[in-house]
């Protein structure tokens, strides 16, 4: 797979293959750029771009703080590096979180369209707040910023227990039981298996650094000057958000469509791959279409 090179030195390790219209995925976190997959025939459609961000799979950590905001700045820099223009910008969980944190209307210039794949703006529940993840809650007193560093560091030392762990929430939570019937369980334990390679495959620091950052980062206020089109995706099955998540973000976003997916957890993606994709193809034809209507009147 080729690698781009980011001002800082980190090396990205990427994905691409097809002709036409780019569409760009940024994976969650945790993951790295295997964890989509079941997009990489895309490419018969339109030129499919999936990087691994920095610190994950075999992309370089380089030299910059492993954060969200580094992340969303790597994504911007990376497609303005490949050149991309009216290109699909699809972000999956810390994904979606990194491009709201830094997108305004100079990044989001080339993007013709914008897919956030089951994410919160806001990760962690205080008093005033109940859309993060479900069972969270702030770290503000001592017991809780002792729990905080001892996950920190079981992340360090133990990457490997962590990675089964993060994989282990992503499935819808019907398909985890055995009386389940609208969902494919085997398909479940197919899918689990692959996260949890994917996710033993990447930096442990990087991973305990970008878990750090991402469980203050707050993008609520961000959202309402997203200046593009939005598609805003929940699985509705979801061990880690409540659906109500994504009825908040698709009514914050100025121009955004909700879509459910009944039978998906953390990874619509992934667990009804067939219909995920049937939607990109659709994003894909209608900026084929704008760029036929652009040519026309030149």
């Amino acid at each position: 797979m080729p690698r781009l090179g980011l001002n800082d030195g980190a090396q990205i390790d990427y994905f691409d293959a097809g002709d036409g219209v780019p569409v760009l995925f940024i994976h969650g976190w945790g993951m790295n750029r295997d964890a989509f997959w079941m997009q990489e025939p895309l490419s018969k459609y339109c030129r499919v771009i999936i990087p691994s961000m920095r610190g994950c799979g075999k992309s370089s950590i380089g030299n910059k703080p492993i954060n969200i905001q580094t992340i969303g700045e790597d994504i911007f820099e990376f497609a303005n590096i490949l050149g991309l223009k009216n290109y699909i910008l699809v972000a999956w969980s810390m994904g979606a979180l990194a491009v709201w944190q830094v997108a305004g209307n100079e990044e989001l210039g080339p993007v013709a369209s914008f897919v956030s794949i089951d994410m919160t703006p806001k990760m962690i529940n205080n008093s005033e707040w109940s859309l993060g993840l479900i069972g969270s809650r702030e770290f503000s007193d001592e017991t809780g910023r002792r729990h905080l560093q001892n996950v920190l560091r079981q992340m360090r030392d133990n990457w490997q227990l962590s990675a089964q762990r993060v994989a282990q929430k992503i499935p819808s939570k019907s398909s985890a039981k055995s009386s389940a019937k609208s969902v494919d369980a085997p398909k479940r334990d197919k899918i689990l298996e692959r996260l949890i390679a994917i996710a033993s495959e990447n930096n442990s620091g990087a991973m305990a650094d970008l878990w750090e950052d991402m469980i203050v980062v707050d993008t609520r206020d961000k959202l309402k000057d997203f200046n593009v089109e939005a598609h805003v995706l929940r699985g509705l099955d979801n061990a880690l958000y409540d659906p109500a998540v994504g009825e908040y973000v698709n009514n914050y976003l100025p121009f955004s469509t909700l879509y459910d997916f009944a039978f998906s957890g953390h990874a619509p993606h992934l667990e009804e791959a067939d219909k995920f994709n049937d939607l990109v193809i659709s994003l894909v034809t209608k900026a084929e279409n704008g760029n036929q209507l652009k040519a026309s009147f030149i």
